[in-house]
């Protein structure tokens, strides 16, 4: 006997049987990425079955995860592979993150709160949806000072320099010139923001847009980047990935590159670029590969 072991299915269709063998009747019916918990798992005939409760319900995902109730009058038994089908259940293994519990703000209630904000370019940080919604209230009616600890977002009463002068932002600008001009090598850093004039989207603010469809699935981009997607929905898992190859493919690198391209090259050690953008715009715009981190 054993408890608590998750499956998942991985044919669109995977039928629930009343008992254990493979000519009973049908009970209900997995989908794709549905994922079960079994009561018992054993071998019947040379087959291996998966028992499931009375009142199972499976786990589905659109967009967000939610419970699906598999109307389990008694007991259902699914069978791990059949001769003419192959395999149609996969164990997972439940690691200590997967097996936290944790709350999610819908979009919904993220979009109510934000419209209490007089400021209407307040940006969020990514990992808003896991703040409880009193957090959430507190930073956008403080316009972002009173934030959870850690955000990802930097906290500019912090940060130095804030409130330089027009003449000491002037003598800052010649200084750090003077610098690039007599550096052995400069290491450029760069992320989302870097392709915005090549016309690739970011991640939040005035430019955000990845994919359009991420808005219609309800999925944040750190999340469609989960592998977890090729296995639980392999239609969008594909898709998100065959779009961004699409659009790197399509664009160009902007005069940007071209000009630190030119100002690096003045250095005996050249230059650098330590980067978490992967559309290869460093490399196609004339950096040596092993340059680029």
């Amino acid at each position: 006997m054993v408890s608590e072991i998750c499956y998942v299915a991985e044919l669109p269709e995977v039928v629930i049987r009343r008992r254990p063998t493979l000519s009973s009747d049908k009970v209900s019916l997995l989908r794709l990425g549905d994922e079960i918990t079994a009561s018992d798992v054993f071998l019947e005939n040379g087959i291996e079955w998966v028992k499931l409760a009375k009142g199972s319900f499976a786990l589905r995902s659109n967009g967000s995860q939610e419970q699906v109730s598999l109307e389990i009058s008694h007991e259902g038994f699914v069978a791990m592979a059949e001769p003419s089908r192959g395999s149609q259940l996969r164990k997972r293994e439940k690691s200590s993150f997967q097996e936290r519990t944790v709350a999610v703000l819908s979009k919904s209630e993220i979009q109510e709160v934000l419209a209490m904000s007089s400021d209407p370019g307040l940006q969020l940080p990514l990992e808003v949806k896991y703040w409880t919604r009193q957090q959430l209230e507190m930073f956008v009616l403080s316009g972002g000072v009173l934030r959870p600890k850690n955000c990802s977002i930097p906290d500019e009463r912090l940060m130095a320099n804030t409130k330089m002068s027009r003449d000491q932002v002037l003598h800052s600008l010649s200084q750090a010139a003077e610098w690039m001009a007599n550096a052995d090598a400069i290491l450029i850093g760069s992320g989302a923001g870097m392709g915005v004039d090549s016309g690739l989207g970011t991640f939040r603010g005035g430019h955000r847009g990845v994919w359009d469809g991420l808005e219609s699935v309800g999925l944040a981009y750190e999340e469609i980047c989960e592998p977890r997607w090729f296995n639980e929905d392999p239609r969008l898992g594909w898709g998100f990935w065959n779009h961004c190859h699409k659009i790197y493919q399509e664009t160009k690198p902007h005069e940007g590159y071209r000009a630190l391209s030119q100002l690096g090259k003045r250095c005996p050690f050249g230059f650098f670029s330590f980067t978490s953008n992967i559309d290869s715009h460093w490399i196609t715009s004339d950096m040596v590969a092993d340059r680029v981190l």
